[in-house]
């Protein structure tokens, strides 16, 4: 699969069958776990934010309970969240920012979360499970260990 189609997948985009024909996408392959974790992992130590840049909440308006990773390495300060600070100077550092409304009103923030990853394969592998629920389907391609 070509680099910038899976990343746009893992950004949770979606491909029509006639997109997919299109772009030479079918039939669909079989990916590998391992794979997609190392090509997310590439993709967010060149980015500050994947899939998006962080929002805070504005009440009254819809809660979005998506994962959002921070790249926080070399020389980047944390802009929202209070991230803190490095371990060791240059060292790589990642936040993933989340959190959920109540289960009766989407509006309703009831939970905010901020996982510090000193890796990005911890933080890529921590996103397509709880983002994407992987090993598993991404927009009808299987992801498999």
């Amino acid at each position: 699969m070509p680099p910038e189609i899976l990343t746009a997948l893992l950004r949770g985009e979606h491909f029509s069958a006639e997109q997919r024909a299109t772009l030479g996408l079918l039939p669909l392959e079989t990916l590998r776990y391992r794979d997609v974790v190392g090509h997310l992992a590439g993709v967010i130590s060149r980015s500050e934010w994947f899939p998006r840049p962080w929002e805070e909440h504005v009440p009254g308006e819809s809660v979005d309970e998506n994962i959002v990773i921070q790249n926080l390495s070399a020389g980047r300060r944390a802009s929202s969240g209070g991230a803190g600070r490095r371990r060791w100077p240059g060292a790589p550092h990642f936040v993933c920012h989340a959190r959920r409304h109540a289960p009766t009103d989407p509006r309703a923030l009831v939970e905010k979360a901020h996982k510090r990853f000193w890796s990005a394969r911890r933080a890529a592998e921590f996103y397509l499970r709880f983002q994407l629920g992987l090993p598993g389907d991404l927009d009808g391609w299987k992801v498999a260990r």
